[in-house]
């Protein structure tokens, strides 16, 4: 799987809810363990978990930290209120950062051992998340997740399914055989599965999938996919799991384009 960046959640609320999913994930623990509510003193910690199976049975203290610079005095600050302050037990003490990474730190915070302390940097969180697609599209709505890309028969076929902003798109690009019974000069088509519509392929003008997509949004998100293909190598290409975003650039001449079309 290629990994894609990711964009730093927005607010500390929805960076520390991100962590405890993924973390909940990671270690097999489907419960809620947020520590504490707003405005209440978390001694250090924002998540906690308590006899982690897969980690022998050691609790786990999580301090979120949506800052670009981490430095080695936040650090030592929060190690103590976990080692003075923090009522529960603890053997290992995780500081999870939105800043990237930086190997000092990682080293600075080794040194530390009763409990253990680790630092987790947003190029990991990165690469993390996207193991897990619930998560992703969870807090990352704008992710095009590409699933089920199978050659259909001979080849001449390929079934895609994406998922975006909610909804989702299945369509069928098939590549119609020569007189010969080759594939190279034959006639190509795009066949929307849901509205049971087709159109000509490849796509000169994005506003010709409006002919065959109910939604304009669905239409002009597909057509951004589809150039990251020629004719050619949208057959050729058997990988699975390809990723693309609709990044907030693309996401606004999206808008803008259904805006013009709406006048």
């Amino acid at each position: 799987m290629v990994y894609k960046r990711l964009l730093r959640p927005a607010n500390w609320q929805d960076f520390q809810r991100m962590i405890c999913s993924l973390f909940e994930r990671k270690y097999n623990m489907g419960v809620s363990n947020l520590y504490g509510r707003d405005g209440e003193a978390q001694h250090g910690v924002d998540i906690y978990f308590k006899n982690v199976p897969i980690l022998g049975g050691k609790n786990v203290g999580i301090q979120c930290k949506r800052i670009d610079k981490l430095r080695k005095d936040i650090i030592d600050a929060e190690y103590e209120k976990v080692c003075n302050e923090f009522p529960n037990p603890i053997d290992i003490f995780i500081i999870v950062t939105t800043d990237a990474t930086k190997t000092e730190l990682q080293d600075y915070s080794y040194k530390k051992d009763d409990p253990k302390c680790e630092i987790v940097f947003w190029e990991k969180i990165e690469s993390d998340i996207q193991l897990y697609e619930d998560i992703l599209r969870s807090y990352y709505k704008e992710f095009i997740i590409l699933r089920d890309f199978v050659s259909q028969g001979n080849a001449a076929s390929k079934l895609f399914v994406l998922e975006f902003q909610g909804t989702k798109a299945e369509f069928i690009i098939t590549r119609i055989p020569t007189y010969e019974g080759t594939f190279g000069n034959g006639v190509s088509f795009i066949l929307n599965l849901q509205t049971k519509k087709a159109t000509y392929y490849p796509i000169r003008n994005k506003n010709d999938l409006l002919e065959i997509f109910d939604h304009p949004f669905d239409a002009y998100a597909v057509y951004h996919f589809l150039q990251h293909y020629n004719e050619d190598n949208i057959f050729a290409d058997t990988s699975i799991g390809h990723q693309f975003f609709i990044d907030s650039k693309t996401y606004d001449e999206i808008t803008k384009a259904i805006e013009d079309l709406n006048k």
